[in-house]
């Protein structure tokens, strides 16, 4: 009788397991790698550059230590590291895992020379202005002497430069934005010195606190921005640039004096112009 042949094993279900395991090997591996690239501090750079200057044979005496191992240079090189100098560590990876620390040598900090002559310039520049100041009070006072109206003009020195008052009696008659007659020759005495001043100019409009309500102002709000826009509107046309002009409306937000007397609302109607030097900057 012929000997049966033996049955061959069938293939087994379970080989699937070791292509997953590589996988999987491969897979920890790739985090790994990335995980200690992104963990990567200026430290063991240094610790890196170093070894990799050893074997290179570039490191001076000393354990691979640099040859030239101040505390400046040492931070300096760190800081600037590119991916040549410090063993192909990313610096961006590196950078965003420890802060980078900067350190200033004696040629990065100002000299007392450029300090003192930034500070002199500071001053120059002050004094410049302070000058200037005084001069363009004195040149409007003067303008206005003997001009028509000019009790009711007030000049005066400010924070921000010159400060001139007008009494809205001398612009406008009473609720109107119009300019009058008599406004014409207290303008122009302004206008002539300032047109030549290398300045800016905001025109404020202000009222007192009594509500205005007519077909051409609903409120003092535009009562005041129209008078403002009046007077900057008479300045560009007596020659002063438009781009040196603003105007602006307060209302009664800024009133000079209390609003419950007649004195102090007739002292709260106006409108005041603030002139502010400019200075070359070299």
């Amino acid at each position: 009788m012929q000997r049966r042949r033996a049955e061959e094993p069938l293939p087994s279900a379970d080989r699937w397991l070791l292509s997953w395991s590589d996988f999987v090997t491969l897979l920890l591996a790739l985090f790994a790698a990335m995980y200690a690239g992104a963990s990567v501090d200026l430290a063991k750079a240094k610790l890196v550059a170093q070894s990799v200057g050893s074997a290179l044979g570039t490191a001076g005496p000393g354990k691979g230590e640099p040859r030239d191992a101040t505390p400046s240079s040492s931070a300096a090189a760190m800081a600037g590291a590119s991916p040549s100098t410090a063993g192909g560590i990313n610096p961006g990876s590196a950078s965003a895992a420890a802060p980078a620390t900067v350190t200033v040598t004696a040629a990065d900090k100002p000299s007392a020379a450029a300090a003192s002559a930034t500070k002199n310039a500071t001053d120059d520049n002050h004094d410049s202005n302070t000058e200037g100041t005084r001069e363009l009070v004195a040149a409007l006072r003067g303008a206005m002497a003997g001009i028509a109206g000019s009790d009711r003009v007030r000049i005066v020195h400010e924070a921000a430069g010159v400060g001139i008052d007008i009494d809205a009696t001398l612009l406008f008659a009473t609720a109107d934005a119009r300019l009058a007659p008599q406004a014409e020759a207290a303008l122009s005495a302004l206008s002539g010195v300032l047109a030549s001043r290398t300045c800016s100019i905001t025109v404020e409009g202000h009222t007192d606190s009594l509500p205005i309500h007519t077909p051409q102002f609903g409120s003092n709000w535009e009562l005041s921005a129209m008078r403002a826009a009046m007077v900057a509107r008479r300045l560009s046309e007596q020659g002063i640039g438009n781009d040196r002009l603003s105007a602006v409306g307060r209302g009664d937000t800024r009133p000079l004096a209390t609003n419950d007397t007649p004195a102090g609302r007739a002292s709260n109607r106006r409108v005041h112009l603030i002139v502010t030097l400019v200075t070359a900057v070299h």
